[in-house]
């Protein structure tokens, strides 16, 4: 079975106040974009990639990320959308041929493991849907105004992340209806959930952070130092 990733990096990084697109901050002197690609191709059962990037840095994808660090597996760098579903959906229109579940994974997660990739890939094949996620260990609460409004169980509540690993025909009945709706959404497993479809939950990671700030990045750089 073919398994193939979108990875969408057409953000502008607006949060992070940068000058440069936050998937080309370096980290640890490689682009933090290489370094998400790197960790999809080197999975197994990820047997092609697609990058969706910023349309002004295509050719700066192409040349100082796909062919710099040698990514094979990446057969196309394509422009993204206003929006996330927009990326996403544009990555799917341009799947390859004989594609059967596709694998989303945010370009700003550079520390995606094998075994994530793995574990929804597998959830995904049994059930149709599948995403990771950690639990919730801080102590959850209500506010409006600023203010206490009430306590909230851990037990039922989890921090989404990616990867996401998806049937084809499940994300495309996601994508279509999201876009008919005008939903916008932070991630596909919310899509799915709405068409009444259980996503699966595999363990991810707290070191599976996305680089959305300069904390972030400097949290990742430390990461970086203890895997090397």
């Amino acid at each position: 079975m073919k398994t193939v990733a979108i990875i969408p990096a057409a953000g502008s990084g607006a949060r992070m106040g940068a000058t440069m697109k936050k998937q080309f901050l370096l980290l640890g002197g490689k682009p933090l974009l290489a370094h998400t690609a790197l960790n999809v191709a080197s999975c197994k059962q990820i047997d092609a990639i697609i990058l969706v990037a910023p349309g002004d840095e295509l050719d700066n994808c192409q040349s100082e990320i796909v062919e710099k660090y040698k990514i094979d597996k990446v057969i196309l760098v394509i422009e993204g959308g206003l929006t996330r579903n927009e990326s996403v959906s544009i990555g799917f229109d341009n799947l390859p041929g004989g594609t059967d579940y596709v694998l989303v994974h945010d370009g700003a997660r550079p520390f995606v493991t094998e075994r994530m990739v793995n574990d929804v890939i597998a959830l995904s094949q049994k059930y149709g849907a599948a995403t990771v996620a950690i639990r919730v260990v801080d102590t959850l609460k209500k506010v409006k105004e600023g203010i206490i409004q009430s306590s909230m169980s851990r037990d039922d509540v989890v921090r989404i992340q990616t990867p996401q690993c998806f049937r084809r025909d499940v994300l495309q009945h996601g994508l279509a209806t999201a876009s008919r709706a005008g939903l916008v959404n932070t991630d596909e497993s919310s899509i799915v959930e709405r068409l009444g479809l259980d996503v699966h939950i595999a363990e991810g990671s707290e070191t599976n952070i996305k680089i959305t700030t300069y904390d972030d990045l400097k949290i990742a750089e430390a990461l970086l130092g203890m895997y090397s």
